[in-house]
C-alpha cells in the first residue's frame, strides 16, 4: 500500500523558500511554484494537484537563508503523471531562468530507497572519475556505461554493472 502511494508523488528539491514577515509567518504558496514548475517543462494538460507541501522541518531559527530550502512534495492522482512530469525534468536545466537550473525532480523514495540511490550515485561517480572515455548513468537501479566514441557515432554498446 505505501509503495502505491509513493508511487503518486514526487519531490522538488532546491525551490527557494520565502522569508518569513516580521510576525514569523509565511506566505508562500506551493502550489504556485509547482503550477510554474508544470509550465517551465511543457506539461499540458496540466496534471491534476491534490495535494503540494512542504515537507521536513523548518530551522528552530526561522533564518531561511543560512539554512537548505525545504524540499516540496507533490501528489498528482496517477502514477502515470509522475512519469510524465519526471521525463520532462531535464527541461528545467536547458531553462534560460537562473532559478529554476538548480531545482531537481525526484521520484518520492523511501528511507531505504534514497540510501540505495545515494550508495549508487557514489558508486556513478567514482566510475566517471576512474574512465571518461564513457558516459554512465543510472536506469533500473544499475548503472549502465556508454563508450563515448560509437554513441557519437551513432551505434550504441551498453554495458551494465549490477550492485
Amino acid at each position: 500500500v505505501q509503495e502505491n502511494v509513493r508511487s503518486n508523488n514526487f519531490i522538488i528539491y532546491g525551490a527557494e523558500e520565502e522569508e518569513p514577515d516580521e510576525y514569523g509567518n509565511q506566505h508562500e504558496n506551493v502550489t504556485d511554484i509547482a503550477s510554474n514548475l508544470f509550465n517551465e517543462i511543457g506539461a499540458f494538460p496540466k496534471p491534476q494537484v491534490p495535494t503540494v507541501t512542504r515537507v521536513g522541518y523548518q530551522k528552530a531559527d526561522g533564518n531561511i537563508s543560512s539554512s537548505r530550502a525545504r524540499p516540496i512534495k507533490v501528489t498528482l492522482t496517477c502514477p502515470e503523471a509522475v512519469k510524465f512530469v519526471l521525463s520532462k525534468a531535464s527541461k528545467l536545466k536547458r531553462n534560460a531562468y537562473d532559478h529554476w537550473k538548480c531545482v531537481y525532480l525526484a521520484p518520492d523514495r523511501s528511507k531505504d530507497e534514497r540510501a540505495a540511490h545515494s550508495k549508487l550515485v557514489a558508486e556513478l561517480k567514482q566510475k566517471i572519475s576512474e574512465n571518461s572515455s564513457k558516459y554512465y548513468y543510472i536506469r533500473d537501479g544499475k548503472i549502465i556505461s556508454v563508450d563515448k566514441a560509437l554513441s557519437i557515432a551513432g551505434t550504441q554498446t551498453t554495458t551494465t554493472s549490477e550492485t
